[in-house]
């Protein structure tokens, strides 16, 4: 029997239930994939239960396999846990693996939970699964060439970091690529361990020596050439590590942490009134011309005068927690551009503490 597409969505969607399991065998495959499409865009709170409807009421293999083809992640997830509660039979679920999309196999490792963990151990002695696996670990090789080449050039990016240049805005770029690569490094070391666990079930060596072998270049990616930012207990390590030596660098081995901020700020060709009023140190002056006494004052006077400036720059470093080279390290300050930035941020604090 032929639906119009109009028929055939008010049969799947709107039919009653009765009415739509006496219709199941008249679908054509392409109309079960069909189907699935259609009740992953649907509202309705039983479109789960007639996805369930379907698979329960249909036996044939290549039947099964169409309604595998437009599965989901998240139904294919839900059916997993269907099965384990035993509202749907094992023996459904070979064929619909089958017509699934391996890089969907792939995610649904990614978040599988034990008892979903569970039924694909259990069809571990099946062709269909062990196909799966199989092509999942010829993907996570190619992942795993891939972010080698990944690795390199986010060491290139950090080397080409010009600090004189530097703003928050491309460095926190820089630190979004190096988040992201750990992320999906993660994600991709966890997809190895599930693989694992359901390969361990069966008798296939190859994949299991396959899989322990990219866990270990994984695991060495992600520890030691990704590597961790500085934390209390550890230094960083890796491109993390590069990174910060590369940041580091504008202070050169000459200034140590404890010296002074404003000794850091002339690593930026910060060393005059000019260029602290430039940057915001020195906010109640208006502007630039005010920063000199005009000739009518006495060399003394003007000195004095001076003298007063600077040590409101360095009373306005403090108001803002810019203490040592140190703070300037810890707020990210590597560069003019990133200085004038977070003091224009900050703004706040030198007005607030001088209206009191």
């Amino acid at each position: 029997m032929k639906y119009s597409q109009h028929s055939f969505e008010a049969i799947l969607l709107d039919a009653p239930l009765k009415v739509f399991l006496t219709e199941i065998p008249h679908f054509s495959t392409q109309q079960l994939t069909s189907c699935i499409y259609l009740l992953q865009a649907q509202e309705h709170s039983d479109a789960f239960e007639r996805l369930k409807a379907l698979i329960f009421n249909i036996k044939e293999p290549l039947r099964l396999e169409a309604i595998g083809k437009g599965l989901s992640l998240h139904q294919f997830l839900n059916l997993l846990d269907s099965i384990s509660m035993q509202e749907l039979p094992s023996e459904r679920f070979s064929p619909l693996l089958v017509g699934f999309t391996p890089d969907l196999f792939q995610q649904a490792l990614n978040r599988i939970t034990p008892k979903q963990l569970l039924v694909l151990k259990q069809e571990s002695f099946t062709e269909p699964l062990q196909h799966q696996i199989t092509l999942c670990m010829h993907a996570c090789e190619k992942l795993c060439h891939e972010k080698e080449v990944e690795i390199l050039n986010i060491y290139q990016m950090i080397e080409a970091i010009v600090n004189e240049d530097l703003t928050y805005s491309t460095l926190a770029q820089i630190e979004k690529v190096l988040t992201d690569s750990k992320k999906s490094y993660e994600e991709l070391l966890n997809i190895i361990d599930q693989a694992l666990a359901i390969t361990w079930t069966t008798n296939r060596l190859d994949l299991i020596t396959h899989f322990n072998q990219l866990k270990e270049q994984i695991h060495h990616q992600l520890h030691q050439k990704i590597g961790s930012s500085t934390s209390l207990d550890q230094h960083a390590n890796g491109l993390y590590e590069n990174l910060e030596t590369k940041l580091y660098s504008i202070f050169g081995s000459s200034l140590q942490d404890s010296d002074g901020a404003i000794e850091g700020l002339a690593k930026f060709s910060i060393w005059y009134l000019p260029n602290y009023w430039e940057i915001g140190l020195l906010p109640n002056i208006a502007g630039s011309e005010k920063l000199e006494l005009d000739a009518s004052c006495g060399e003394k006077e003007r000195i004095s005068h001076r003298q007063a400036l600077f040590n409101q720059v360095q009373e306005n470093l403090n108001k803002l927690h810019l203490y040592q080279v140190s703070d300037l390290k810890k707020f990210q300050i590597f560069s003019k551009g990133m200085a004038k930035e977070f003091i224009r941020k900050n703004r706040h604090l030198l007005v607030q503490k001088q209206s009191n």
